[in-house]
């Protein structure tokens, strides 16, 4: 229990600063005691919050422990497509590793996730494993699911990350290259034009009206938000109140991305943002939290696209939003 208590500490801690590799051993040691704790569904939660933590900051080698990490305490409570999924995101991330000791885990798991797998399946004594590989068997499961979300997700890739349980749409486009057989239906036509490769110059606003709410109690960058998008053509609503905000967005108003302070009055802007994510009609929209606290990881895992820092960030507000808007309608 003091183990768990001192594990929570030091992720709390990790949270609001700058090492993520760090943050990411906290939460896999973390939910290791609560796995030994027997708080199964809480640390299956915080493991996954490590691997994507770990995937997002570009953390291969900490992504890989947290997965190898999940397989050794929880396995028995996972079904074999979630081993095969878990096995395979380990291998993608320390397939090359030169650490001996990782190896040997690496190997170790995926031949007792192969054996679990073989028994459940009751594999035919005859089976030639000379033909077998691992590796193709689980992207096969990989690819069986991903399609599978992809067809319920009428082929929006934003809300099949979602049913995958994966952390933005960013984690399911880098899966899907590994799987070029599956196809992705792309729209021909784009809020940037194709020819457009230069994407500081200005979206024509009679192709498409943009309408961005953004929640910010600051008037003064209320203003200077509002002056610059709008000059890109888009129609900029503001809202000062997390409450009120919160109803805009439970509402039917059409909004193609939304932008949120993280203080605010009422409601705030990590929690806007979980809302929001929970709301079919809001899941796939783009959101980006603009922040003066270091709310990083929270506003990432509450599912913000991304995160800028004010004042620093604000100069990049533009660009990022084309960019998103962009994905989006590639998305769709």
């Amino acid at each position: 229990m003091e183990a768990e208590k001192a594990a929570l500490r030091a992720v709390r801690t990790l949270e609001t600063g700058d090492a993520v590799y760090l943050l990411v051993e906290a939460l896999t040691t973390h939910a290791t005691t609560l796995a030994r704790l027997r708080h199964s569904a809480e640390a299956r939660s915080v493991f996954e919050r490590a691997i994507s933590v770990a995937e997002e900051a570009g953390d291969t080698h900490g992504a890989g422990v947290a997965a190898l990490s999940l397989i050794e305490e929880l396995g028995s409570s996972l079904s074999d497509d979630e081993l095969s999924v878990v096995i395979d995101r380990a291998n993608s991330s320390l397939g090359e590793s030169r650490e001996l000791a990782t190896v040997r885990r690496l190997a170790t798991n995926a031949c007792n996730v192969v054996s679990v797998i073989r028994t459940h399946l009751e594999f035919p004594p005859s089976v030639d494993w000379t033909e077998f590989s691992f590796p193709d068997a689980v992207r096969r499961y990989e690819a069986h699911f991903i399609k599978l979300a992809l067809k319920d997700a009428r082929g929006k890739i934003t809300r099949a990350a979602r049913l995958l349980r994966l952390k933005g749409h960013q984690s399911l486009t880098s899966l899907l290259k590994k799987h070029p057989d599956i196809p992705v239906t792309r729209r021909k036509r784009s809020i940037i034009s194709a020819g457009d490769t230069d994407v500081s110059r200005h979206i024509d606003p009679s192709d498409r009206t943009v309408r961005i709410l953004h929640v910010e109690d600051d008037k003064t960058v209320a203003g200077i938000v509002k002056e610059m998008l709008e000059d890109q053509g888009w129609q900029v609503e503001t809202c000062v109140d997390g409450n009120a905000a919160l109803e805009k967005i439970s509402g039917e108003n059409e909004y193609e991305l939304l932008l949120v302070d993280y203080d605010l009055p009422g409601v705030n802007g990590i929690e806007l943002i979980s809302r929001a994510r929970d709301l079919d009609h809001r899941c796939d929209t783009p959101m980006v939290v603009l922040a003066g606290s270091p709310v990083e990881a929270a506003a990432r895992e509450a599912g913000a696209d991304v995160f800028l820092q004010k004042p620093k960030d604000v100069s990049s507000l533009v660009k990022t939003i084309k960019r998103l808007l962009e994905e989006r309608e590639d998305e769709q």
